[in-house]
C-alpha cells in the first residue's frame, strides 16, 4: 500500500513538473518584445485618462531627451449623447466625420501626452495599435526637456464623454 501511495505522489509530481506554468511571471517587454522567460518588467506607473475629466499628471518625471515607453487600453465615447462609434487611444481614425480636436496633429479622441502643459507641439509621436489584436497601443516619448509627462484625450469639450484609457508607462 505505501508503494502505491509513493508512486501516486511521485507520479503526480513529475506531471505537475511537466506542465506549463500560467503564473504570469513573464511576459513582453514595455515595447511588445518577447522576453524570452524573464520576468515582465514592472511599469513605473500605471494611470488612468479618463475620458470626461482634464489631463492627468502621471507623476513620472523624465530628463532631457530620455525615451519613455508607453501602453494603453480602454475606449471613449466623445459624445455620449450621439450613437458616435468608441475611439481607441489612436482617436477617431475614419473618414471625415466632424469630430473636434484640441490639437490638429492627432486624431480627435486620441490619447495626447507631453510636457505640461500638453501641448501639440511637443515631441510626442501618439499611440499606435500594437497589433497583436488585443487592444493594446504603444507609444514612445522622447523628453524635450526635464519635467513631468501628462496625459489627455484630444477633444474640446470633456464633460460629454464616456470611458477612459489606461496607460502603463516604463
Amino acid at each position: 500500500m505505501l508503494l502505491v501511495v509513493l508512486a501516486i505522489v511521485i507520479g503526480g509530481g513529475i506531471v505537475y513538473a511537466l506542465i506549463p506554468k500560467g503564473d504570469g511571471t513573464t511576459g513582453p517587454d514595455a515595447n511588445g518584445n518577447p522576453s524570452n522567460g524573464e520576468p515582465a518588467p514592472t511599469p513605473r506607473a500605471v494611470v488612468a485618462v479618463p475620458g470626461a475629466g482634464p489631463d492627468v499628471d502621471t507623476g513620472i518625471q523624465c530628463a532631457a531627451g530620455e525615451v519613455v515607453a508607453m501602453s494603453a487600453t480602454g475606449t471613449v465615447d466623445q459624445d455620449t449623447a450621439v450613437g458616435d462609434p468608441l475611439f481607441g487611444p489612436d482617436g477617431y481614425t475614419g473618414p471625415p466625420a466632424g469630430y473636434k480636436a484640441v490639437y490638429a496633429e492627432y486624431a480627435p479622441g486620441a490619447l495626447v501626452g507631453g510636457l505640461l502643459p500638453v501641448d501639440g507641439t511637443d515631441t510626442f509621436g501618439g499611440f499606435v495599435d500594437d497589433g497583436t489584436q488585443t487592444g493594446t497601443f504603444r507609444a514612445e516619448y522622447t523628453c524635450p526637456a526635464a519635467g513631468t509627462i501628462w496625459l489627455g484625450v484630444n477633444d474640446p469639450v470633456l464633460f460629454d464623454n464616456a470611458g477612459g484609457f489606461d496607460v502603463s508607462i516604463w
